[in-house]
């Protein structure tokens, strides 16, 4: 798989890196901290001791990505390195740089026995969560199949711990809503045959009232993007909302709820550029302006010109960790993305 796909990895991991595209969850790919210093304090003010933190690696920042694993390893339970994904000819790969990241951190006493894994995105370079892909693949009980043994036999063969599917944009669409759960309980099958966990990954608009997701498996729940890409000026989540996400996917097995640190510069022209935490603070230190706590979601925002800038730090984090604990009426679950 590795010598298949080792030259048009490259050329297709430049193409994204290079261009603004949509990541997991509406997240940048490619998205840089342009020189400025990260630190990831929400990773200890998020875990506690009877729950579990899993966070996303990404394939662009890989030096960083290790050295930031290594720094908080003793926080961190899991990781899932993002992502494996299609070219154009709907082939899936993973990246040099995402096996780069697992290697490495396989090869560090301090982060080998942190749980890894293999992240599958439905995105191929000139369209992201493309669910033509997903209709190609899982279209047919043999096709479902065929492509979860697929899936299964890369994980183990790059020495993974386990596998999670990110499959998005399906929203609405119960007839192939049915076939993903065909395809996830091949991969169930699969995944208990080879000793290997199972994660998938669900946006708030899944409508698991109408479904029925089967057990073995674990299920995370982006619990962010409420306002970002195409809306209106905003956080990425508010009380109102990670209330009804609990109620709504509460049910679920194993489910996790996955917050977002960081935030978007709205331009006030309808579009945003997001931002990482530590590149909001430092935005708003260029302009001379002091970011404002919101009383009601806990976020920072403050404005410049036309621009408006609303962004996640530690401390909306752990508030917004509050909200799900109290309504799961638990100290639940945290995936992060990103660190």
């Amino acid at each position: 798989m590795k010598n298949a796909a080792g030259s048009v990895t490259k050329m297709l991991s430049a193409v994204l890196i290079s261009a603004v595209l949509v990541g997991c969850g509406n997240s940048t790919y490619g998205s840089s901290t342009s020189g400025v210093t990260e630190k990831y304090p929400e990773v200890v003010e998020l875990k506690k001791d009877d729950m579990k933190l899993t966070v996303w690696t990404v394939y662009w920042d890989t030096q960083r990505t290790v050295r930031n694993i290594m720094t908080y390893s003793d926080k961190i339970d899991a990781v899932s390195t993002f992502a494996a994904y299609y070219d154009e000819n709907e082939k899936l790969f993973i990246p040099d740089q995402t096996l780069k990241i697992s290697k490495k951190l396989r090869n560090y006493e301090k982060t080998e026995n942190i749980q890894q894994y293999l992240s599958v995105v439905n995105d191929k370079p000139d369209s992201m969560k493309d669910t033509s892909i997903l209709e190609n693949k899982i279209r047919t009980a043999e096709k479902a199949e065929e492509h979860a043994e697929k899936i299964v036999r890369m994980a183990v063969e790059n020495e993974y711990d386990g596998v999670e599917i990110d499959f998005e944009k399906i929203r609405s669409d119960l007839n192939l809503w049915n076939k993903f759960i065909v395809f996830e309980k091949d991969l169930i099958t699969l995944c208990q045959k080879n000793g290997m966990k199972l994660r998938i990954v669900l946006e708030p608009s899944t409508p698991v009232e109408d479904l029925s997701f089967p057990d073995g498996v674990s299920y995370s729940v982006m619990c962010y993007n409420l306002y970002g890409i195409g809306t209106k000026p905003g956080p990425k989540a508010d009380a109102e909302f990670l209330k009804k996400i609990a109620e709504k996917f509460g049910g679920l097995p194993g489910i996790s709820y996955a917050l977002a640190n960081g935030g978007f510069d709205f331009d006030g022209t309808g579009t945003a550029k997001q931002l990482t935490s530590a590149e909001a603070a430092q935005l708003a230190k260029d302009k001379n302006v002091v970011p404002v706590r919101n009383k009601e979601n806990g976020a920072l925002t403050f404005s410049y010109g036309s621009h408006t800038v609303w962004y996640a730090d530690e401390k909306t984090l752990v508030l917004w960790q509050k909200v799900l604990n109290e309504a799961a009426g638990k100290d639940v679950d945290i995936d992060l993305w990103r660190i």
